[in-house]
């Protein structure tokens, strides 16, 4: 009851239509619009009515425009600043890009100035080309004589053949190229290539001459090749599966002085220009002298004001090294803009002018160091030769005598040559001759390094951690890293004698290394390099050891050999000897016993008496056979040999 009393006081809803009336939309602009019609109370309401309406409906919409318009200037404000803020940070973004693809640049370009062995960076350069190119390979060639094919019995040079064709090696390649490594080009297969060493000719303005007249001179520049669509063009020889794209290549031909001539006409011209230094020196002071057997106030008539010549040493003798730098966009099917192949043709240049800049520096270092060595070099042979001498004759002596008496010659001679390689050892292991011939690890080009390479050889080091590709050359560059303690090591320890099976390489058996020794001259080794020197006689010392030690114990063996092959012999012939001599006196016995006459007693032949009597004399005595002789294993020296 309480319930229904109270929803008689309830607010009844109102009528929809009675809600739509009194929207804001309706009825507030009503009240409004009668508002003013009472307050101007017009004589024709209903037109001003009309036109009140007409005029908030214009007044509104205008409103709504113009809020709409702010709204719209706004958001466009809004997003023309969020775009501005965009583009700032994209520039920002696309400078911190470009910093740090100038500082990776730079930092390349940095590297390769501060080294000595930019081709080393060979492989580095083709990855930083193709990473800027956003290309699909980078490959780098050279172009060389095919190599005559060798065997490990060959000597150094076997290889070099100068009536054989060029080829183009390809020794680095970018990161997805590797399988270009050590893959050749004829000149048959890569006609386009090879064009790149084809000089053509220009025209191109010569200076202004001083009648104001230009004149057209004709040059030679080398070419680069370009082919926008391999897969069309019938001269370009695919490696891997032909893929659209397109292929340029350019010319990296610098000028190298590490060679034996450069280095020994670097060295010629160093010792000429110290000696006319020397020599102008000596005039100078000579000049100086006369002039101060003047009175002061009087003139020398004969004092004239000499300029004196500027000595320096001539450039270093070059030869050309043709390599070459080919871009590939295979498989990403584009072509390679005028933009980017002069990009790659800029850098070859900068790479270019390095890797002569650190072959010159390095063959000046070379030679400098090698100068003062020298000196020191003929001063330690000159002041050591006359002390070695009496110290070999001493301790030969000393080594002669501690042996017993009657010790045959080749023991001697076994005994003598051990004495001799312990000198030798103990020379070239003192801490300045060390110290001396490690230095040389430093030298980019060293001469008569086959003497290194027979005694790394020797110590077992493998053939293909220290030669050239293809050759049996020592490659210095490897060789160094051989150069360690371990080889120290071994250099303190190593005993030639005794036996040793394990068969080296054919490179490295020990005959073969003493006849390829022996084609080194000492004298210019000795000329070039002391501690090279003492390492050579050292060698060859060692290797002389070697064959006498196997010899001897060869000779040993075959001395045991005989000796029981005759006792063998001899113990036959005695045992030949006791059976004849057994069925003679058999013989003899059965005759008597037939001679005999009826009725004496037989008696039976009595074998062990008779074979006891026979070995009682002195001349049937039993031959003692010597033990079987095993032979020595040495796989270094063939029986042959």
């Amino acid at each position: 009851m309480a319930h229904s009393q109270s929803n008689r006081f309830k607010k009844a809803e109102d009528h929809p239509d009675v809600s739509y009336l009194k929207s804001d939309a309706v009825g507030k602009v009503l009240s409004k619009a009668l508002g003013q019609l009472y307050k101007h109370q017009p004589s024709n309401p209903l037109h001003f009515l009309g036109n009140w309406l007409i005029n908030y409906a214009s007044l509104t919409k205008n409103k709504e425009i113009s809020k709409k318009k702010a709204e719209e200037t706004i958001r466009l404000k809004q997003k023309y600043e969020n775009a501005i803020q965009d583009m700032i940070k994209q520039q920002e973004k696309s400078a911190e890009e470009a910093a740090k693809k100038f500082q990776k640049e730079n930092d390349f370009r940095t590297k390769i100035e501060s080294t000595l062995d930019v081709d080393d960076l060979l492989t580095e350069f083709a990855n930083h080309l193709k990473e800027e190119l956003d290309c699909t390979g980078v490959y780098i060639g050279i172009l060389e004589k095919i190599k005559r094919p060798i065997t490990d019995l060959d000597g150094e040079f076997a290889h070099v053949d100068d009536s054989a064709p060029d080829h183009i090696r390809y020794i680095a390649a970018s990161a997805g190229h590797e399988f270009m490594i050590d893959k050749t080009l004829k000149e048959d297969e890569g006609e386009i290539t090879y064009s790149i060493w084809k000089e053509e000719e220009a025209e191109v303005d010569k200076p202004e001459s001083e009648d104001g007249d230009h004149e057209k001179v004709v040059e030679k520049k080398a070419k680069f090749a370009y082919v926008p669509d391999v897969v069309n063009n019938p001269k370009i020889k695919f490696f891997d599966v032909p893929k659209l794209g397109a292929y340029f290549a350019t010319p990296l031909t610098y000028k190298s002085c590490l060679s034996e001539s450069s280095f020994d006409t670097a060295v010629d011209d160093a010792l000429d220009c110290r000696r006319r230094r020397a020599d102008q020196e000596l005039e100078r002071e000579k000049k100086s002298e006369d002039n101060k057997t003047y009175r002061e106030g009087e003139e020398n008539p004969e004092e004239e004001e000499k300029v004196w010549e500027d000595i320096q040493e001539a450039p270093y003798v070059t030869t050309d090294i043709k390599l070459v730098v080919c871009v590939d966009t295979m498989g990403k099917d584009c072509e390679i803009s005028e933009e980017k192949r002069n990009y790659v043709i800029q850098w070859v240049e900068f790479f270019k002018s390095q890797w002569e800049r650190a072959e010159d520096e390095s063959l000046r270092h070379d030679v400098s160091v090698y100068m003062k060595q020298h000196d020191l070099d003929l001063q330690n042979l000159q002041d050591k030769q006359g002390e070695w001498v009496e110290n070999e004759r001493v301790a030969i002596d000393e080594r002669l005598a501690d042996l017993e008496a009657g010790a045959s010659e080749e023991t001697k001679e076994l005994e003598t040559a051990i004495v001799l390689l312990n000198l030798y050892r103990d020379r070239l292991l003192e801490k300045y001759v060390v110290d001396q011939f490690y230095s040389y690890k430093e030298f980019k080009f060293l001469k008569y390094s086959r003497v290194i390479q027979l005694v790394l050889y020797y110590f077992g080091v493998p053939k293909a951690q220290i030669v050239e590709p293809g050759t049996n050359r020592l490659n210095w560059k490897l060789a160094k890293k051989a150069l360690n303690d371990d080889f120290l090591n071994t250099l303190k320890h190593i005993n030639p004698c005794g036996p040793k099976p394990p068969k080296p390489p054919a490179y490295a058996m020990t005959k073969k290394l003493q006849n390829d020794l022996s084609n080194i001259s000492f004298d210019d080794v000795q000329h070039y390099s002391f501690p090279l020197s003492l390492l050579y006689s050292f060698l060859d010392q060692l290797l002389k050891v070697r064959i006498l030690d196997v010899s001897n114990r060869r000779r040993d063996y075959n001395n045991k050999q005989e000796e029981r092959e005759n006792a063998i012999k001899l113990a036959e012939e005695l045992a030949e000897k006791r059976k004849n001599a057994l069925l003679d006196a058999k013989e003899r016995h059965e005759k008597d016993e037939e001679n005999l006459e009826e009725g004496v007693e037989k008696t039976p032949f009595n074998e062990a008496e008779f074979l006891a009597e026979f070995d009682e004399r002195e001349s049937n005595q039993v031959v003692e056979i010597p033990p079987e002789v095993v032979p020595d294993e040495d796989g270094d020296i063939g029986w042959d040999e």
